[in-house]
């Protein structure tokens, strides 16, 4: 790990936009995929030394290998389960924070 006395080191948490091509490859083949991979490569390579040229001191992937966050939880965690969607109804339309924030709700259904 990288410590300073003389000075605060700078660093990011959380996703990075992710170039065009990978965000295709995502979409067309998914990790695992010799192409995918090549281009998911390149695509760190490029976040992390841009980072490094803007100061950055502790850079990392900018998560650009996560397919999306529920992908990502899915893949990492057991104990979930997809809930079939009834027609006309979307995402948000159950669970108990449904009713406990339901001004809200009403006005992202809308």
């Amino acid at each position: 790990m990288r410590r300073s006395t003389g000075r605060i080191l700078t660093t990011h948490a959380g996703s990075l936009p992710r170039p065009a091509e990978l965000d295709d490859a995502v979409e067309q083949c998914g990790p695992g995929d010799p192409t995918f991979d090549a281009i998911l490569t390149r695509s760190v390579t490029d976040v992390v030394r841009k980072q490094a040229e803007l100061g950055v001191d502790v850079v990392n992937d900018g998560e650009m290998g996560k397919s999306g966050w529920t992908s990502y939880l899915s893949e990492r965690l057991g104990g979930f389960e997809p809930r079939p969607i009834q027609s006309g109804q979307t995402m948000l339309a159950k669970g108990q924070d449904r009713t406990l924030f339901s001004e809200f709700y009403d006005e992202a259904t809308k």
